[in-house]
Formats: structure tokens, C-alpha cells, sequence
């Protein structure tokens, strides 16, 4: 049986500076209503309570992915999907490049993790997973509002 897809809206505290309208955060959420309402109070509690980079600067790559896993994917991709990323973070991702330092990280360790994993075997298809999650992951880190990058 399918999970059932419901949209919830929260309201933001404050206002768009420029266009003096409310700001309001949008996510889905698959399951019951019950699970839906608890999401609801979840993320709301989250956004009173913004959490930050763990360690600051000197975050490494796996606290980061953890922390984008926590902030980004619980709200905006769907438990399925969040269970295969996890899974490729910790099993193919984490043992290779997870203990380097985040400001540290460059196009270099990613073509060493790609190639690497290619060489071990793995198909085609799992590697371009792990490229679209390093992609995603590095640019929500990236995105100006962030500031994490």
C-alpha cells in the first residue's frame, strides 16, 4: 500500500523585507495524518530553533552529510529516497572521504571517490548516485543564505 502525500504549509516569523508579504515554508510529508501533524511539529520546532554546522569550520564531510541528511532531506525527499541516500553516504561515501575536513574537500577526492568506486566494481548508475548526492549536498552548502561553504 502506497503512503499517502500530504502537503503541509507552515508560516515563517516575519515578513519578506521587500515585499512585505508572510514567508511560509512548504514541505510533503507520506503517511497519516498523525505522522504528517507530527512532521509539522518537528520542522516548526527546528525553525524556531535553527541548528548550526556542528564543530563550525572545521567540520568534517560526514558531519556535514549528516547534518544536510537532518536539514534538508527529512524535509524534502521522500523516506525512500532518504533511506538509499543514507545508505550510500555511510557504506560508499563516509569510508573514503568522510574524516577529511569540509573546506578541505575538493574536485580531486570526488574524482579519486568516483573512480575508486568504478574500479571496485560498482555499476555505472551507483556512481552517478553518488555524484548527484555529493552535487546536491555541496550545493545546499553553497547556497548563499547558507553561508556554510
Amino acid at each position: 500500500m502506497k503512503a499517502q502525500k500530504r502537503g503541509v504549509v507552515l508560516p515563517l516569523p516575519g515578513s519578506d523585507p521587500v515585499t512585505r508579504k508572510k514567508k511560509y515554508k512548504r514541505f510533503t510529508v507520506y503517511g497519516s495524518e498523525r505522522e504528517a501533524k507530527k512532521r509539522f511539529r518537528e520542522v516548526a520546532e527546528r525553525l524556531r530553533n535553527p541548528e548550526t554546522l556542528p564543530a563550525g569550520a572545521g567540520a568534517t564531510v560526514e558531519e556535514y552529510l549528516r547534518f544536510w541528511l537532518e536539514n534538508y532531506g527529512e524535509t524534502k525527499l521522500r523516506p525512500t529516497t532518504l533511506a538509499n541516500y543514507r545508505a550510500i553516504i555511510s557504506k560508499h561515501i563516509v569510508p573514503m572521504i568522510g574524516a577529511l575536513k569540509l573546506e578541505k574537500l575538493s574536485w580531486q577526492h570526488l574524482q579519486a571517490l568516483y573512480r575508486k568506486k568504478q574500479q571496485e566494481g560498482l555499476s555505472a548508475r551507483t556512481v552517478r548516485l553518488i555524484h548527484a548526492i555529493m552535487h546536491r549536498a555541496l550545493g545546499w552548502a553553497s547556497d548563499e543564505r547558507r553561508r556554510i561553504l
